[in-house]
């Protein structure tokens, strides 16, 4: 069997997640990683091709499958180029740095071909649980309380995931997650009301809302707070309770709920030199390659509409239509 030939771009997570991923499939063969920036490459195991650019790579080799872990402007600037209509995607979110860009990739929908997004909450224990859990509930009130410092806050160094502007901050790079796990957990999503609040020093998020089907929901979002970490997932009503509850967010387990009941929690056993979210990329992978469903291009750009609802909300100080 042909192995599917690979080509990983972004020198961060694109090493010691995606780069890692990939070594634990056996039907990747890795054609190198492009990395921009040369202090990069220390991470790079030395068996593996290192590269510039994309279009170096490109010139070299005709990949099946490129997967990005880079920012979202080099991300949406391959996008926008015909060169990404040759082989499959696996791509990072938020999708797309400007949101002008969407109707264009919209257009081209047709041209790419299989495309999968990193939304890979679903692949934790706890939110499988969670899903289950929810499922075929139609009233009741989500809330969703998330609160941790970024290591790119932490240290204050400068990083694209501090700006908005360049597809960073807390709801792109945080938030795009959540706003995917609602639309998930409860279908899709009928009115929120959003206040934003994010800078190189403060990183807040807050987002209350209701279904189509019904559901109320409201989530917090705090990337900058040095104070204990916390994770909290409630769902509350008269069918069913449930919680989820811990200090981080890759070891959660769902129980029924009831006040003062305590929860399990799950910690996945891990090799220690490897990056937990390695291990859920590469089952998102290991489904994308065996045409299972996974997060989809269309996926994305809802999350991308989303996210500038969520926008404009902020902006006018009023609940929106979604």
């Amino acid at each position: 069997m042909k192995k599917v030939s690979t080509l990983i771009v972004g020198g961060g997570f694109g090493v010691y997640g995606h780069l890692t991923a990939c070594q634990m499939i056996p039907d990747i063969q890795i054609l190198g990683v492009v990395a921009r920036n040369p202090s990069s490459y220390g991470r790079i195991p030395q068996d593996i091709s290192r590269f510039p650019n994309l279009d170096e790579a490109l010139r070299s080799h005709q990949p099946d499958l490129i997967c990005f872990a880079t920012d979202p402007l080099e991300q949406e600037k391959f996008l926008l180029s015909p060169s990404s209509w040759g082989c499959d995607l696996f791509l990072e979110k938020p999708l797309v740095a400007h949101s002008q860009n969407i109707p264009v990739i919209e257009q081209n929908l047709g041209r790419y071909k299989n495309v999968a997004l990193d939304f890979e909450f679903f692949e934790f224990p706890g939110w499988k649980k969670l899903k289950d859990s929810m499922s075929g509930l139609s009233t009741g009130h989500l809330s969703i309380q998330w609160r941790f410092q970024s290591y790119s806050h932490r240290t204050q160094e400068k990083s694209w995931k501090l700006s908005p502007n360049l597809g960073g901050g807390g709801l792109n790079h945080f938030g795009s997650h959540m706003l995917y796990n609602l639309s998930v957990l409860l279908g899709p999503l009928q009115e929120l009301k959003c206040e934003i609040a994010d800078t190189a020093t403060e990183s807040v998020f807050r987002l209350n809302g209701s279904s189509q089907s019904g559901i109320t929901f409201d989530f917090s979002l705090n990337c900058n707070d040095p104070s204990e970490k916390l994770y909290s997932v409630k769902f509350d009503s008269t069918q069913k309770k449930v919680l989820l509850h811990c200090p981080d967010v890759s070891r959660l387990d769902v129980t029924t709920w009831s006040e003062g009941s305590s929860c399990e929690w799950i910690s996945p056993q891990f090799e220690n030199s490897v990056d937990y979210r390695a291990f859920y990329v590469k089952s998102l992978l290991e489904k994308f390659l065996s045409h299972q469903p996974v997060p989809n291009l269309t996926d994305g750009l809802q999350v991308q509409k989303l996210i500038e609802k969520c926008r404009h909300s902020n902006l006018i100080k009023k609940s929106v239509l979604v």
